[in-house]
């Protein structure tokens, strides 16, 4: 705007010079000065049109805190060089972002900026204005781009688990059949914890409650071969007491479990509800591509907190937004 007015002053300073007869030099200049505006005007519209560009980013997801790279590839087939193009973004949670960048002439360039997902959760990045301006910045003109937008799964921190979090959840096999080992009985009490809320009155083991002057809830071993369920319940909070931070967490335990599940070679499944629905959705994983395949799709949880309590229809984990892992298991197995 400033290289406007002063071109515009400029030019109007000029014709005050040859309307008052100052000579043949100002009328000369003056016919210049509208002669260059013209083509640099017709010169940035030109470019504009020829100008060609797409976007990529490294890779469709990136780990939540990791740095991920979003590309624009400029191909300038003309044989002018341009000195300024402005690229107007839209990213989520940063707003709009404004870049300038170049092409050389007869050429293909490219353009990066990083970008630094802080939560889980679906990422969105846009192009959502090109523009060409002139060597002098008098005149620009939009460039018309296809659709310039590209969404990332931002996944779960994977931490490392202790061995005694996730013995039990999985089954091994035993070279002597009559060894016993956690893990691999269903019928074993494998670890007692302080009641919970919720918790089945029949699971209570009285008897050591009765020696700690505390209520103690039995354990169970997860019986072996058989698949892990993990259920993945945020009915514990709503959508305006969960925090990002919160949901960050409660993702993260759930990626290193699974995680500590696929190094045991254990069989298991994501199970979660999103918001609105009554049918859980289930997410098998025998593997570590299936694993992180998993991890692309349980961000989209943040979305919505379920409606209602998910309750496990068959033996499983089920973490809670309080950060607790709890066994359960089905009916009538050999439960006490």
């Amino acid at each position: 705007m400033k290289s406007k007015i002063i071109y515009m002053v400029l030019v109007l300073a000029t014709l005050w010079a040859a309307a008052a007869g100052r000579g043949e030099f100002a009328f000369f200049l003056l016919v210049f000065e509208l002669l260059f505006a013209v083509c640099m005007a017709a010169g940035v519209w030109y470019v504009a049109g020829k100008l060609r560009v797409s976007a990529k980013t490294e890779s469709s997801a990136v780990t939540r805190g990791e740095r991920e790279k979003f590309i624009l590839e400029i191909e300038n087939s003309t044989v002018f060089p341009v000195g300024d193009i402005q690229i107007v973004m839209d990213v989520t949670g940063a707003g709009r972002i404004i870049r300038h960048t170049a092409a050389d002439r007869k050429s293909r360039d490219s353009w990066q900026i990083f970008l630094e997902p802080v939560h889980c959760g679906f990422f969105r990045v846009g192009v959502t204005e090109l523009r060409v301006f002139d060597y002098l910045g008098l005149f620009s003109a939009k460039i018309r781009i296809p659709s310039l937008a590209r969404t990332i799964a931002v996944i779960p921190r994977i931490h490392p688990m202790d061995e005694e979090t996730v013995q039990g959840f999985y089954g091994e096999e035993e070279d002597n059949e009559n060894a016993a080992r956690a893990g691999t009985d269903s019928q074993e009490i494998f670890d007692t914890r302080y009641y919970h809320q919720g918790d089945m009155l029949k699971n209570i083991h009285w008897k050591l409650s009765a020696k700690e002057d505390e209520l103690l809830v039995k354990e169970f071993s997860m019986p072996a071969g058989r698949m892990v369920s993990v259920y993945l319940d945020t009915s514990g909070g709503t959508e305006e007491k969960t925090t990002p931070d919160q949901l960050d967490e409660f993702l993260d335990l759930a990626a290193s479990l699974g995680n500590a599940l696929v190094e045991k070679e254990q069989l298991f499944e994501y199970v979660w509800m999103e918001k609105g629905t009554k049918e859980a959705l289930h997410f098998e994983v025998n593997g570590k591509e299936a694993f992180y395949q998993a991890l692309e799709c349980i961000p989209g949880i943040c979305q919505g907190i379920s409606d209602n309590v998910l309750v496990p229809e068959h033996g499983g984990v089920r973490i809670t937004m309080d950060g607790r892992i709890q066994r359960y298991f089905p009916e009538g197995e050999g439960r006490l």
